[in-house]
């Protein structure tokens, strides 16, 4: 990234749920609203912190059709990659029909064939995209899957797709990314904490979760990047650590967050451990700290 450019923020978005663990759209509607408000540059919509995992190919696209509703479209990115790969062209086809203007794909998971099944896998689904940007997802932790250099430059090659959202601790793998790609293909990281470290390391930005409750921290180090300023970076870096100390990579927290600031959540779908009950007085100093307006 050039130095003086603004890094982008994209808010990976929860998805609300009732009681009953259906989702709940209109919930759905006023988070998404509230959170294209907070200053980030983009929404990214039915990822893992929107427990992709856990949606019916038909609720994701009822989730992004709600995500285009609500906000301009060129700022909703759509996740439609599947676990295994199969059906993802089918969503990226019925995402594009319904208006999506930057999409999304993660490897599949544990996928055999290495680099030919993931370039394989990444071309038939741009190729369904028509035209329409693609993301390679890249999540090792969670899918079994790494993605070489070697093969990231060849991903690069493959019309439409635009760059990677890569979900890994550290800014090496950035760095090592960064090298082999052209410059306009942008690397995002979804590290949230290493947002300044990736940017550094030759990023365009993040894709961050806990942005999605607390933006401020995250819009703090982007304007410090922005001006060149070390200290205000390193001011900001510290609010940044503390709301991912606080929130991290839980959903769980995550919605937590949410409610404090009174933004619909609701209850998870997949299953996961509670918080602690002291979580909300330590999220509420938090929101409080950064003079985040809470309800």
């Amino acid at each position: 990234m050039k130095a003086g450019s603004r890094p982008i923020l994209v808010a990976a978005v929860p998805t609300p749920f009732g009681p009953d663990g259906d989702m709940d759209l209109p919930a759905a509607a006023k988070l998404f609203a509230a959170i294209d408000q907070s200053g980030v540059d983009a929404l990214f919509v039915a990822g893992t912190t929107g427990e992709f995992l856990a949606l019916t190919h038909d609720e994701r696209l009822r989730l992004i059709e709600v995500a285009l509703e609500v906000c301009t479209s060129a700022r909703v990115v759509a996740h439609v990659g599947t676990r295994d790969g199969d059906g993802t062209a089918e969503l990226v086809s019925a995402a594009v029909a319904a208006g999506a203007e930057q999409l999304a794909v993660v490897t599949p998971f544990g996928a055999r064939g290495g680099a030919d099944r993931q370039l394989d896998h990444f071309r038939a689904a741009c190729e369904a995209a028509d035209g329409v940007p693609v993301y390679a997802y890249v999540y090792p932790e969670l899918t079994g899957v790494s993605v070489e250099p070697a093969t990231m430059a060849a991903l690069a090659d493959i019309p439409g797709l635009c760059g990677a959202k890569v979900s890994s601790p550290g800014a090496e793998i950035i760095a090592g990314y960064s090298a082999v790609v052209p410059d306009d293909f942008t690397l995002l990281t979804g590290s949230d904490r290493d947002l300044a470290a990736a940017v550094r390391a030759g990023a365009s930005g993040a894709v961050s979760g806990v942005s999605s409750a607390l933006a401020e921290p995250f819009l703090q180090l982007i304007s410090a990047i922005e001006r060149a300023d070390p200290d205000g970076q390193a001011v900001a870096q510290t609010l940044v650590e503390a709301a991912v100390a606080e929130i991290g990579p839980s959903v769980a927290l995550l919605k937590l967050a949410l409610e404090v600031r009174g933004r619909p959540g609701g209850p998870l779908r997949m299953a996961a451990a509670p918080p602690a009950p002291q979580a909300r007085d330590r999220i509420t100093a938090l929101v409080q700290s950064l003079g985040a307006p809470s309800h």
